[in-house]
């Protein structure tokens, strides 16, 4: 199972687009046709599909109409078409979302982690800021360190909303005058790391550049009893 399969035939953007949601922490692959992502279908999963409408061969739409989605496969078109009826039609196909080229990476990278978290059998996180663990929607969990659990609570309180690093080393208990943005940086690469190996779950943590982080997923705080 993979996050993302890309069906792109622009090999620049292809790469493009597969390397920005690796960098991110998605497992993505691309393929350059609908073809080769049937036969890569047969024998593997994804959680989205990236598809290209203008393709050789057996064009986007086409695939559409004679392949209904997966329950659990969420479909993003991605297009240069400027067509109003083609992004209607293919809505009416089963798709999930409609990205116009020129495509901004960020946005391709948000739209995939918020179709995965809607998709069926989806549910929410919890932090667990009693017992320092943050619950995957499976149930897994993640025992966490100070700093870690610091920087989630500061995210859970606004799922899907960027917060400002200022307002993340407030809860890090941290001086933002010296505080070095490195140490966040790696912070954030070491969990997400560590969200994935422990869970199997794309890490909800999403980059918000030129403010902060997001969590892209449903997540509630259980909160640590009065005292």
């Amino acid at each position: 199972m993979i996050d993302a399969l890309v069906v792109e035939d622009e090999s620049e953007l292809q790469d493009a687009i597969v390397t920005t949601l690796q960098m991110e922490g998605l497992r993505a692959i691309g393929l350059s046709s609908v073809e080769a992502a049937e036969r890569w279908l047969a024998a593997n999963q994804t959680r989205t599909i990236l598809l290209d409408l203008t393709l050789p061969g057996v064009g986007g739409l086409d695939w559409l109409r004679s392949h209904q989605p997966a329950e659990h496969t969420g479909v993003i078109i991605i297009t240069g078409h400027p067509s109003a009826r083609a992004r209607i039609e293919a809505r009416t196909l089963g798709a999930d979302d409609y990205l116009q080229k020129p495509l901004n990476l960020e946005e391709v990278t948000l739209t995939v982690r918020n179709l995965i978290h809607r998709l069926p059998g989806a549910s929410q996180w919890t932090l667990d800021l009693l017992n320092w663990i943050l619950v995957a929607p499976t149930g897994q969990p993640v025992r966490l360190t100070a700093s870690e659990l610091g920087f989630l609570h500061a995210l859970a309180r606004e799922p899907g909303t960027a917060v400002d690093r200022r307002e993340i080393i407030r809860y890090l208990g941290a001086n933002e005058s010296s505080y070095d943005m490195r140490r966040m940086e790696v912070l954030v690469r070491r969990l997400r790391t560590k969200i994935e190996e422990e869970t199997g779950e794309p890490s909800p943590i999403q980059t918000a550049r030129g403010v902060g982080y997001s969590f892209t997923a449903a997540i509630r705080i259980t909160e640590r009893p009065a005292t």
